[in-house]
């Protein structure tokens, strides 16, 4: 289970205790973050992915940022039975940012293949993308929503916070009068913040 905020953060920004915060709001506003920024913010991990042999020596995944790659397998007989060999880690170099993995040239002569060779579901790749820290900015707007949502519970609206609670947080806002800031106001400037914001990572 992944989950972009705390009971902990949630209850410091209303100024209440952590028990009247229900693990299935810290749930729901995962999914929301998701929802309304079209993106995910936590590690995905993608076992045997098969992907059409490109005929060259690059190799580029569905998905990025790759935080590691744990296997390279290439199709050596197709019938009567697959037959897989696994392409030691030596033989390849990963570009994270763009979720490629490039072959090495091998002056050794050790290795098998000097390309990824052009076929159908010849290549299968593990490996994990996404993040492994969530953006600060992504867990303020989590904790944003699940305020909302306790807010919404015990009054019927969406309420306001105290605008010092947003001090660590580089988000531009306008006073509701006394100090206060809507939420609702501030979910949605964060949202389109994190919209145009480069995070590096494909969207959902």
């Amino acid at each position: 289970m992944y989950l972009y905020t705390t009971k902990t953060k949630v209850a410091y920004l209303l100024n209440i205790s952590e028990e009247l915060i229900q693990d299935e709001w810290l749930e729901w506003a995962e999914a929301e973050v998701e929802e309304k920024t079209q993106k995910i913010f936590h590690e995905i991990v993608v076992t045997n992915k098969l992907y059409d042999g490109p005929g060259s020596d690059e190799l580029i995944l569905d998905e990025y940022p790759i935080t590691t790659v744990t296997k390279v397998e290439y199709l050596t007989q197709y019938q009567p039975t697959e037959v897989w060999e696994e392409l030691d880690d030596a033989y390849y170099r990963l570009y994270t940012k763009n979720g490629i993995i490039k072959l090495t040239p091998d002056l050794s002569g050790l290795s098998d293949i000097d390309e990824f060779e052009e076929g159908v579901q010849n290549i299968r790749i593990s490996y994990k993308y996404g993040y492994t820290i969530v953006p600060k900015l992504v867990e303020f707007l989590a904790t944003l929503l699940t305020a909302q949502k306790y807010q919404i519970y015990t009054t019927g609206g969406s309420g306001t916070i105290s605008s010092e609670k947003i001090g660590d947080y580089s988000v531009s806002y306008d006073t509701a009068g006394d100090g206060e800031v809507k939420i609702a106001d501030i979910i949605k400037d964060i949202v389109s913040q994190i919209k145009k914001t480069n995070f590096e990572c494909r969207t959902v």
